[in-house]
């Protein structure tokens, strides 16, 4: 009698234990096949065509660090105020750099060397011009704000002819864009990047009123290199080139912008002439 209880507690036993295993693998095989399903979405991802009916606008650039005092007193809140204030009429991107800040890209260090005069921070600019006023060694807030106001003016009465457009297919864990730009005449020495940016980063910032901090227009990743392409403005192809790239998008969740940037290489400098972006 005892005998039969035991066997039939052992058969129960395995029974269950193969129960258990059998769940195991059966959860596996759908774990992989759901990676493989998604493998597969993202290869097939392709960003449409372009129609090139966008002008770029003025760029404000800031550059700046979470470690840096400065920044986080006057520059990031002048910076959000500004193109909060101009958001029709700007794009915007934030150049972090120095003191370890951990937004810190290969990207962002090359465009803060591509300025000239001095590199302190906090600076913005408005394409290719600083808009902070120094009194001896300290910013002039609202001098700064008048110059930086000033600039974006000079920009909206004297656009570009250059048109721009970025189309993307977004996928789960990348996406694939396609970006250009159009002339109305043939231009040389011009290049185009695309920029990946992500808005709301949550970082410590030096001196700011509430921390940790949300950064806005944070650049994460730049297509090709820092300043892109060759624009090959020529009327062998109607004034127009285009380019495909894909980002990897390493925060599922993230609050993401596609930038396109065209610079002019002036010297050994690139200068910045305007911009595009849409939301991902």
């Amino acid at each position: 009698m005892n005998f039969k209880l035991l066997s039939l507690t052992l058969l129960s036993f395995i029974a269950i234990l193969g129960c258990t295993k059998s769940d195991k693998v059966e959860t596996e095989d759908k774990k992989e096949k759901e990676e493989e399903t998604i493998e597969e979405e993202e290869e097939k991802l392709e960003a449409p065509q372009l129609s090139f009916q966008n002008a770029i606008k003025p760029t404000v650039f800031e550059y700046t660090s979470t470690g840096c005092p400065g920044c986080g007193s006057w520059g990031k809140p002048t910076f959000n105020f500004l193109v909060e204030q101009n958001k029709n009429d700007v794009e915007a991107i934030a150049i972090h750099i120095k003191y370890g800040d951990p937004m810190i890209t290969t990207y962002s260090t090359e465009i803060g060397a591509n300025r000239y005069g001095q590199f302190y921070t906090p600076q913005i600019w408005i394409n290719d011009s600083n808009g902070v006023v120094l009194n001896g060694g300290s910013i002039n807030g609202m001098a700064s704000i008048e110059r930086l106001n000033n600039l974006i003016a000079f920009h909206k009465q004297n656009p570009s002819d250059i048109l721009s457009d970025i189309s993307f297919d977004k996928g789960t864990k990348k996406v694939a864009v396609r970006y250009g730009a159009k002339a109305n005449e043939a231009k040389n020495n011009h290049t185009i990047s695309c920029y990946l940016i992500e808005n709301d980063v949550v970082a410590q910032q030096s001196s700011y009123a509430n921390n940790p901090a949300k950064h806005a227009f944070v650049l994460r990743e730049a297509s090709m290199s820092t300043f892109g392409n060759d624009l090959s403005f020529t009327s062998d192809n109607g004034f127009s080139s285009e380019f495909e790239s894909e980002f990897e998008l390493k925060n599922p969740q993230g609050k993401y912008k596609l930038t396109v940037v065209v610079w002019e290489k002036v010297g050994n400098r690139h200068k910045p002439i305007g911009a595009y972006s849409v939301d991902l």
